[in-house]
């Protein structure tokens, strides 16, 4: 068993729909394309594709991400693309293999990793092998690649068993030996063919725990640092014994910090409490692998989670950058994009900057330098300092970098007292550009706006004017 690959706990993550964030060859637009940043639907397309993306890597790299995580590329009829095809071709409307190359091979030129999405749980009803049983039945060679009740196959209502109880999303039988190895190939095939970096697993808890085990010792096999990362909205301990994934997306974080910062429904101390309760349920050593997180394509917008109120989303990027994990960005949430319950958080980017939340955008900027330049922010411990009504502090130590963060997640100002936590006098905030220090007592002070942050650092040596309190 090993750990998770050691350049996961230095990365920023991004988040991308491909038909959603830029389309760069109209050329391959599916029929029926609709006019960017029209609202989305369940069957609608926009022509986004993955030149698109390789088109906006200069954005992405000037925003300090450093790793990319695309949902579902390979062949299929919807837009989502979690109803596959074949997953040995990436959809033509997307560009076909060869874009998927081209994207990784500019992405790893500048240092930027790649991770698809791994839908191996069901497949999609246009899948060949599905299709095979539905023209011969029974005497389908592939009959055991799913599950059955009976023959010939049904589809309205499915007299087979599907992923949500959706038609056209049968569920595969990962315990047949083809079936696994097939999906094993798959997942062996596009790093070698494409050198991706790992896959994030849809729905892994609809698999057997055995599957995954095999799964993480194949792709191991062929690339020793590729990251596997499973979906989880529960417990994500049992994946992460270190015999399946390297980590998990962080949806309870992401409920938490919203019922605290966003909600107002909990008090900081139950916050801590429970924030101390994740913690605990998480290994240790994987802690730092965790996908956080403030939104997905499967999620409202945190912008319209928010009520269209910049001050607290600033706070929830500033507490997911600082906190134990690996932040991702859902393409757009850095621009203040909104969005509903699915289809309408699959808006389409938008790239005129006169419709961005510039503030926001800036600090997303500001909080990927700072991480960067902070080994305590990536690697270093945590440690609760402060729990005073709505306002939250803690601490991240790695060897000599030290970084305090204090939250006002009230709606009014407020004044944090603390006592020095790790015996320096002078704090600078790298947010407002504030200089506080303790008095005599060794008290800091520092005041925050309502959903105001302090992200500050030993300021000692900056020596620029103080300001106390």
């Amino acid at each position: 068993m090993t750990g998770p690959p050691a350049w996961v706990e230095d990365a920023v993550f991004y988040e991308i729909m491909p038909d959603r964030f830029d389309n760069g060859d109209p050329s391959n637009d599916p029929r029926g394309t609709r006019p960017w940043g029209a609202r989305p639907t369940r069957r609608s397309f926009f022509g986004g594709d993955l030149e698109g993306i390789r088109k906006r890597l200069d954005y992405l790299d000037g925003l300090g991400v450093t790793a990319l995580y695309l949902t579902p590329v390979f062949k299929a009829p919807s837009n989502h693309k979690y109803d596959t095809t074949d997953y040995l071709q990436v959809d033509p409307h997307l560009g076909g293999n060869g874009a998927l190359k081209r994207l990784v091979l500019e992405a790893h030129q500048r240092g930027m990793r790649v991770v698809l999405d791994g839908v191996f749980n069901h497949t999609g009803d246009s899948f060949w092998a599905f299709r095979d049983v539905l023209r011969r039945g029974a005497n389908s060679p592939y009959k055991d690649w799913y599950y059955f009740d009976s023959f010939p196959v049904r589809r309205r209502p499915p007299n087979y068993r599907a992923c949500g109880g959706a038609h056209f999303l049968p569920k595969l039988n990962v315990s047949n030996p083809a079936v696994r190895e097939y999906l094993l190939n798959v997942a062996r095939y596009w790093i070698q063919e494409a050198d991706i970096d790992g896959w994030r697993l849809d729905v892994p808890w609809e698999v057997p725990h055995e599957f995954w085990r095999e799964f993480r010792s194949a792709v191991k096999e062929v690339r020793p640092d590729a990251y596997l990362i499973g979906e989880a909205w529960g417990d994500p301990g049992p994946w992460l014994q270190g015999d399946e994934f390297d980590g998990a997306t962080h949806y309870r974080l992401r409920e938490l910090l919203l019922r605290f910062i966003v909600q107002q429904a909990i008090d900081a101390a139950t916050f801590d409490r429970e924030l101390a309760a994740l913690r605990n349920s998480c290994p240790g050593s994987f802690r730092r692998s965790m996908l956080t997180l403030l939104g997905s394509h499967d999620t409202p917008r945190v912008m319209t989670m928010a009520d269209r109120r910049s001050a607290p989303v600033q706070a929830l990027f500033a507490f997911l950058f600082a906190f134990e994990g690996v932040p991702l960005i859902y393409y757009g949430d850095e621009i203040g994009l909104e969005g509903g319950r699915d289809p309408d958080c699959r808006r389409c980017m938008l790239w005129e900057e006169s419709t961005w939340d510039r503030d926001l955008a800036k600090l997303v900027q500001t909080l990927s330098r700072l991480r960067k330049e902070h080994p305590a922010l990536r690697k270093g411990g945590f440690s609760a300092v402060l729990t005073q009504e709505r306002a939250y502090a803690f601490l991240r130590i790695y060897g000599n970098d030290r970084v305090l963060v204090a939250i006002n997640a009230g709606f009014q100002p407020e004044s944090l007292f603390l006592n020095e936590p790790s015996g320096e006098n002078m704090w600078y905030d790298e947010l407002s550009h504030r200089y506080y220090h303790s008095d005599q007592q060794n008290l800091l002070t520092i005041k925050l706006p309502p959903s105001g942050v302090a992200i500050l650092t030993p300021g000692g040596s900056r020596g620029l004017t103080l300001s106390v309190g």
